[in-house]
């Protein structure tokens, strides 16, 4: 007895996976949870043997982060990275302009996007033939060649690709393959679809929470330096600490705090961090001429070199580098309106990356034809420069701002500390100059009531002796000479 299909079972099919997907999506803000339920749930749904998601890196070059595959049905290729090549330029530009699937069936090699009037296909256009063409005339073809036995060495006879558009640009691609011929139900088409634009919103909250992390830890940093430049410390361990902080909040590998002389401070202040170059660096040209204001990006103030070996403005100094492993550096001038502080230098050492690519990539035997080897191999360089990247810079900026606040409040209070001092060192001079003549009036009035009394006595006297003389009020010589030697003996 043959069982009849409910009608309403491939829509209760539909509305149950749309409702876990958003249900996710609405519990988690975490992208990759999003996506690994989705490629699972999307698998289960199409009932296919393997669902990836694949995200496209800036510089062209995509990796698989979110897979779900049937055991043993296809190879896993989570975590493995392709060139950029893998889909060209012309390719990625159809995605866009369509907005839409593209499906193959590798045994009739036929793909239900564009059939096109000439024999040509997309991979024989151009960038700029691609984007000249309208939508009509994209939507049936046949598959390129190279895109069959791209297909095959890895196993696969179904494909159904999605792109995945982010703010109108291509961020990735949700990808199913079969290891047998299948066929797609329209349905299923349409959901699937509904999926990915459901994953799209999940990309934007995604990227405004990790946009709102960023600012937080930014914040939270910029709040923790601010509270120590005004904590009651000595401002040297103040700045030591200060530096510290800013060179762990870029992962950088040294830095240097560099302050230079002023009216009230005649010598030079240096802090350091970890690793360090020979000599004073900020006695070079590059260094004084970006602190006058001279150098790159004088727009920004500041100077961001990945490699120093490869900077000319550096060879002078390059050789006091050689003993570290430093390989980049930041240096950011420190200004208080148009008084020059000194300057912030922040190291990096080389670092080594190690990617895992999908097949072995040689460009000289391949330029867009097919790899004809799936395995994974490993690509490690040493000694790689890491770049600096916009946000690290602006993080940077906005703690050397509250350093550079931080350092002249310093130097004003020290300032006026230094004019207290004088103020006070003068006041003493002038109360020890006081005390002084206070003495020397006390010491005269002494001095002249001592002298008046001494003399007053005898004077008195000799002024009645000599008013005995005048008047003549002795009887004999012999009296006349005893008051004589009454007036002189007073005197003696």
């Amino acid at each position: 007895m043959r069982h009849k299909k409910h009608p309403n079972r491939a829509g209760l099919n539909r509305n149950s996976l749309l409702n876990r997907i958003t249900n996710r999506i609405h519990q988690s803000l975490e992208l990759q949870q999003i996506l690994s339920v989705a490629v699972q749930e999307i698998r289960a749904f199409l009932q296919i043997d393997r669902v990836k998601v694949y995200k496209f890196h800036p510089d062209g070059t995509g990796q698989v982060i979110a897979e779900a595959i049937a055991a043993k049905r296809l190879p896993s290729l989570l975590g493995l990275h392709f060139p950029a090549d893998d889909i060209p330029a012309h390719a990625r530009e159809m995605f866009v302009k369509i907005g839409a699937r593209s499906i193959v069936d590798v045994p009739q090699q036929q793909i239900s996007l564009s059939y096109l009037k000439s024999p040509q296909t997309t991979g024989d256009l151009t960038l700029e033939e691609v984007q000249q063409r309208t939508v009509t005339e994209i939507l049936q073809r046949p598959v390129d060649p190279c895109h069959v036995e791209y297909l095959t060495a890895m196993g696969v006879q179904s494909s159904l690709v999605i792109p995945i558009l982010h703010d109108r640009q291509l961020w990735g691609l949700l990808a199913c393959h079969h290891a047998q011929p299948k066929t797609f139900r329209q349905e299923q088409l349409d959901v699937v679809r509904l999926v990915v634009e459901h994953l799209a919103i999940a990309i934007s909250q995604s990227q405004l929470l990790t946009q709102a992390r960023e600012r937080a830890i930014r914040q939270e940093l910029i709040n923790k330096i601010s509270t120590l430049l005004h904590s009651p410390h000595s401002i040297q361990t103040i700045l030591q600490i200060a530096l510290e902080s800013i060179v762990n909040s870029v992962d950088g590998s040294g830095g240097r705090l560099y302050l230079c002389p002023t009216g009230q401070a005649q010598i030079t202040e240096i802090y350091t961090d970890k690793a360090q170059p020979q000599g004073m660096l900020e006695n070079a040209p590059f260094w004084q001429q970006l602190m006058a204001g001279v150098g790159r990006n004088p727009q920004h103030g500041y100077v961001a070199i990945a490699n120093l070996y490869q900077a000319p403005e550096l060879l002078e100094v390059a050789p006091a580098f050689q003993t570290t492993n430093i390989r980049s550096l930041f240096v950011l001038p420190l200004h208080y309106g148009s008084e020059t502080l000194g300057c912030l230098t922040i190291f990096r050492d080389a670092i080594d990356t190690d990617i895992t690519w999908a097949g072995r990539f040689d460009p000289d035997e391949r330029i867009s034809r097919v790899r004809h080897s799936f395995e994974a191999w490993r690509e490690l360089k040493r000694g790689q420069s890491k770049e600096w990247t916009s946000s690290e810079i602006e993080l940077v900026q906005a703690l050397a701002n509250h350093l550079s606040l931080a350092v002249m409040q310093h130097r004003l209070h020290e300032y006026e500390r230094q004019q207290r001092q004088l103020l006070e060192r003068r006041n003493q001079e002038l109360k020890t100059a006081r005390t002084l003549a206070e003495e020397a009036n006390r010491l005269k009035s002494d001095f002249l009531s001592s002298t008046s009394h001494e003399l007053r006595t005898p004077l008195a006297a000799t002024l009645n002796y000599l008013k005995l003389l005048k008047e003549g009020l002795y009887y004999n010589e012999v009296e006349l000479k005893a008051i004589l030697r009454t007036v002189f003996g007073a005197w003696q």
